[in-house]
């Protein structure tokens, strides 16, 4: 800590929290009550929209679209039921923080050094540059812990886990208070920096027409075998799904804008089935298309 330079780089807000506008995230968010036996699964889907830092320069503030889909399940009646949700939110960070203040903490790298010496420690940190396309993971450790004769927590109480990733905010949440009937975990999924991305993105299965956009779709009537061209105004399709006559999905494809301009079809068997496209704005357009 008094030769940083030789030392380990604690990851400061303004490296997490480093987002640009049009960076998209994606997560997967369980929060679970088992006393009343009921649990809410969420898709949750975040853009950048503005970005934005205060005069004194040392708060940036993101505005941000969110997209979510609650799955709520009640365990007692086995029923679920599904809603949507879109609005903006503000996010705030003050910079050039780290976002557990180091004090007494130690490194793994430097434990053993400590074992003779009886130190307390606030948290373990860890980076790992594995994982989120080798981009530095902080990891402050879940328990304070105590170095003595062995390994014990200071405290005899659950703390959640985290992970902070450069330019990725807090891409894991995992919290199991025993002390509290409700468990929480959050997990990044997908991220999108501009060129860059990493992992599976969400597909929310509750969309938003568009009003002002059409799909055509040639040739129509098709033969089997037959390649199908999309044709679309103002509307930059990320995502096709084709579904039958009877509402099953029967061929889904996911690529960017640009490279959505057709797709195979040749294993679809003769009939009438919906072509559906979705945008990064989780619009979607549709069109009927006929295979002879």
């Amino acid at each position: 800590m008094t030769l940083p330079k030789t030392g380990l780089q604690l990851l400061t807000s303004n490296e997490i929290f480093n987002y640009a506008s049009g960076d998209e995230f994606h997560y997967e968010i369980v929060l679970s009550n088992p006393p009343y036996g009921t649990s809410d699964d969420t898709k949750e889907i975040r853009r950048v929209i503005n970005v934005r830092i205060s005069q004194n320069t040392d708060t940036v503030i993101y505005k941000m679209r969110r997209f979510r889909e609650i799955n709520h399940i009640d365990f007692t009646t086995e029923n679920q039921t599904l809603t949507y949700r879109a609005d903006t939110i503000i996010e705030t960070y003050i910079l050039n923080q780290p976002i557990f203040y180091p004090n007494q903490a130690i490194t793994e790298l430097d434990i053993n050094a400590f074992i003779d010496q009886k130190r307390y420690s606030s948290y373990v940190y860890e980076i790992n540059v594995v994982d989120y396309n080798n981009r530095a993971v902080f990891l402050p450790s879940a328990y304070p812990i105590y170095i003595g004769d062995c390994f014990r927590s200071i405290i005899d109480a659950p703390n959640p886990d985290y992970r902070y990733v450069s330019g990725l905010g807090l891409a894991w949440r995992s919290n199991d208070d025993y002390l509290s009937p409700q468990q929480d975990h959050t997990f990044l999924t997908y991220y999108k920096k501009g060129s860059e991305v990493w992992g599976v993105p969400l597909i929310l299965s509750t969309y938003l027409k568009a009003t002002k956009a059409d799909l055509s779709l040639f040739p129509n009537p098709l033969k089997q075998g037959e390649t199908l061209h999309l044709s679309t105004d103002h509307f930059n399709a990320v995502q096709v799904m084709i579904y039958n006559g009877t509402g099953n999905r029967v061929l889904e494809s996911v690529s960017n804008p640009m490279a959505m301009e057709s797709i195979d079809v040749s294993k679809l068997q003769p009939g009438l089935y919906v072509v559906q496209l979705l945008n990064e704005k989780n619009e979607f357009i549709t069109s009927k298309l006929i295979i002879k």
